[in-house]
């Protein structure tokens, strides 16, 4: 008898779920890698190189002669790198994730002053490519979310991840623009990064509502099934609901083959 070695012939993993921990394992990391960024840099700041809490994330760039810049930068592009990855439910979705991607390898490698040829030429960068980060994805958790939510069956779970989706937008949105007003009044201190920190668990509190939401309606699993359709749209829908529905097994044949969006 000849021995199988096929990691799917083992246990009871069925195939139809690989998508589905694929997506579970993408958002939990964006969750894990946003929420730990500001604690390491501030913890291992001050255990590893003495440094007391800086005036802003980015600072750890060059702090203690950069002793925490590879973390700094691995982790903005590793959260980079999960976004661009991430296939969202509309195109609308998925180009707003490619472009925070991109816009947050920028703050990563970019930055903010003038320590670099690029950054000295074109001072601003830095701060406007976090600033187009946290406007796609406050677009995404504020207008996005909403396509996959009728596929909940409770009403009442919809009704209050809509409202927390709403929540967290605003918040991401909010507490970037308050960092930039107390940087621009009272210069960089430890108020503006603990403003910045508030925005970026917004952004993980994104991605661990998304993964909850997931979960419960099944979409994930559908969408690996080919049992979820949406309709036509176009650029007059960019800011509204474009819904997802789910389809009955014999109606799933054939249906967006071919469709990477």
């Amino acid at each position: 008898m000849m021995v199988s070695f096929n990691p799917f012939a083992v246990g009871q993993h069925k195939l139809w779920n690989v998508g589905w921990a694929t997506y579970f394992t993408l958002r939990t990391w964006l969750m894990v890698l946003a929420f730990a960024l500001p604690l390491v840099l501030w913890w291992g700041g001050a255990v590893f190189s003495d440094l007391s809490l800086q005036g802003s994330i980015s600072a750890y760039y060059h702090a203690g002669d950069g002793a925490l810049r590879d973390v700094f930068v691995g982790a903005l592009v590793a959260v980079a790198a999960l976004l661009i990855v991430y296939k969202g439910f509309s195109g609308f979705e998925n180009w707003a994730l490619n472009v925070g991607g991109g816009a947050l390898i920028m703050v990563a490698l970019i930055p903010d002053d003038g320590s670099t040829a690029l950054s000295d030429s074109v001072p601003w960068l830095h701060g406007s490519s976090a600033i187009a980060f946290f406007l796609c994805l406050g677009y995404v958790a504020f207008v996005r979310s909403g396509d996959t939510l009728g596929l909940m069956p409770d009403a009442t779970q919809r009704r209050w991840f809509r409202w927390f989706y709403r929540g967290v937008a605003a918040g991401m949105l909010a507490l970037v623009a308050l960092a930039a007003l107390v940087a621009w009044l009272a210069g960089t201190s430890w108020v503006v990064f603990v403003i910045e920190t508030g925005g970026v668990w917004a952004f993980a509190t994104y991605w661990y509502l998304k993964t909850l939401e997931v979960r419960s309606s099944g979409a994930d699993a559908m969408a690996n099934r080919r049992l979820l359709r949406r309709g036509p749209y176009s650029l007059r829908d960019f800011f509204k609901v474009i819904p997802v529905e789910a389809m009955a097994e014999g109606q799933a044949e054939g249906v967006g083959a071919g469709d990477p969006s």
